[in-house]
């Protein structure tokens, strides 16, 4: 299939920065494929790091002909997706290379798919570690085709292959080192596509009981040939930590994500639950999660600051609350008393989530994502939700936390906005909304004698209701699941009755 029927084009590139380039030197190259080795491939270890080394040695020193397109294209890949979006990367670097040339990384990407076609033509492997570095650098970019697309693509084609299948069972002939690969090209696309079908309110494109292939081995990439397994694999979580360790947390972690799909929100889950088999459910995928917490690999030594969130001990703490969210999202528009302790359950999450975030990214120099806005944005809108919704929990909140969360969650949005274009009505209206969620917790707290501050007075620029649906009618465009478009449109309605058809208009979208 030719890449631009996939959409994949330079015309997704900045136009000055669109020209292909040379690769940097070699020592410099190199350099850049440590990082990603470092970063990326701690989450997504779908390349095998000697297997590269040679592409990479082959490339730079190849003395009886050119370098392949597979070399080609995945050492470009490396270099672009170890470089921040807006960097520029002078090759000449303590005195690297023969003259100083700064690389913008698009050129890079750009690089990289002129090897696209032949890339995708071979229908193995390659061609899905391929779209899995295309997925890679839309979900790190503020460009680029749909995560959701290239992963989708990249998981049928590993059905197509039969990736999805016990390798025991199909009793195949190859060697340990394609054995190993199957098995992690399909997990990170299964990964990939979980997170993003789940984050847009889509089904799954392979339903979890559909897949009965193993994980790949906990065991290092040097210790995997086409000869053989060398040594033994991590069996416990006392164990040091190997390069695969923390790939498999996630392709755990998206496993459980995909039984909570099945189990609470796929259709057949909706028809088929009393509410006692419901609760049980709940109980026993939050011991799951619980249990997936307790078992999070230390982080990865790096030779260098690191320039992804991967592998980091916040990260995962943002994973495991995003997935309490996930797992009691179904009761979160449920209005009886009852729901008081999950609604503070949701809120305390999504706090973490928030304060996790500021951690994480104010004053470093790592990229946001996509997904880092939808989580950052689903959180705080998970509070509002809480805080509008249930008197007890305006009640019990404290002032100065509600007003710590609101900051950080504002001040990352405003950031995030100040890049990209896109993320602006995630700002704008979690500012306006959050202004009048903290003004009820005022006035609860007040009515209660627990403060004597005033209540925030009306601010006569506060947006109109035409600026409120415009806004989250711009975010219902990139897509969100129906739970949270469902709190989206009544936070809106709420904040102003002549929003009341709000929510159906919301739906037509």
């Amino acid at each position: 299939m030719p890449h631009s029927e996939l959409g994949l084009s330079l015309n997704d590139l900045d136009p000055s920065a669109a020209a292909p380039c040379r690769l940097p030197s070699y020592e410099a190259g190199e350099a850049l494929s440590q990082v990603y080795f470092e970063n990326v491939h701690f989450q997504y270890p779908f390349l095998h790091e000697p297997t590269f080394r040679q592409w990479e040695e082959n490339v730079y020193h190849n003395t009886t002909g050119s370098a392949s397109s597979t070399e080609l294209f995945f050492v470009n890949m490396a270099c672009r997706m170890s470089l921040p979006q807006t960097s520029k990367a002078n090759t000449n670097r303590r005195g690297i290379g023969d003259s100083p040339v700064c690389i913008i990384p698009q050129q890079l990407y750009a690089s990289a798919l002129l090897h696209i076609d032949h890339m995708l033509a071979q229908k193995n492997f390659e061609s899905i570690q391929a779209l899995l570095c295309c997925a890679l650098y839309s979900m790190r970019s503020s460009v680029g085709r749909s995560v959701w697309n290239l992963s989708g693509l990249a998981l049928r084609q590993s059905i197509e292959l039969g990736y999805h299948r016990n390798v025991a069972k199909l009793n195949l002939r190859t060697n340990s080192l394609k054995l190993e690969l199957r098995k992690r090209v399909f997990w990170c696309a299964y990964q990939l596509d979980c997170a993003s079908s789940i984050n847009l309110g889509l089904p799954l494109s392979l339903p979890i009981a559909e897949v009965d292939t193993e994980f790949p081995l906990d065991i290092d990439d040097s210790s995997i040939s086409q000869d053989g397994i060398l040594g033994l694999p991590r069996q416990t979580p006392d164990e040091p930590a190997t390069t695969t360790s923390h790939g498999l947390h996630q392709f755990r972690i998206r496993c459980i994500w995909a039984h909570i799909y099945a189990s609470l929100y796929s259709l057949a889950a909706s028809q088929g639950h009393g509410p006692e088999s419901y609760q049980a459910q709940v109980s026993a995928l939050r011991k799951e999660l619980d249990d997936w917490m307790a078992e999070t690999p230390p982080e990865p030594c790096r030779s260098g600051a690191p320039i992804t969130v991967f592998a980091s001990i916040e990260d995962y703490k943002i994973t495991y609350n995003e997935s309490i969210i996930l797992l009691y999202r179904g009761q979160l528009t449920k209005g009886s008393n009852e729901q008081s302790a999950v609604l503070w359950e949701c809120m305390t999450a999504a706090t973490s989530i928030c304060h996790s975030c500021k951690r994480l990214y104010i004053g470093k120099p790592i990229n946001y994502t996509w997904s880092t806005l939808h989580v950052i944005f689903m959180a705080g809108l998970t509070i509002l939700h809480c805080l509008w919704t249930s008197s007890t929990v305006r009640q019990a909140a404290r002032i100065d936390s509600v007003s710590s969360t609101f900051t950080n969650c504002a001040m990352l949005l405003a950031i995030m906005a100040e890049r990209w274009e896109g993320a602006a009505p995630y700002r704008d209206l979690f500012e306006a909304l959050s202004s009048r969620a903290m003004a009820m917790v005022v006035e609860q707290n007040r009515d209660n004698g627990r403060v004597t501050v005033p209540a925030p007075a009306g601010n006569s620029e506060n947006p109109n209701t035409e600026d409120l649906e415009f806004w989250a009618s711009q975010i219902a465009d990139f897509g969100m699941s129906d739970t949270f478009s469902d709190l989206l449109s009544g936070l809106v309605n709420d904040y102003s009755p002549s929003a009341a058809n709000f929510q159906d208009n919301l739906r037509e979208l």
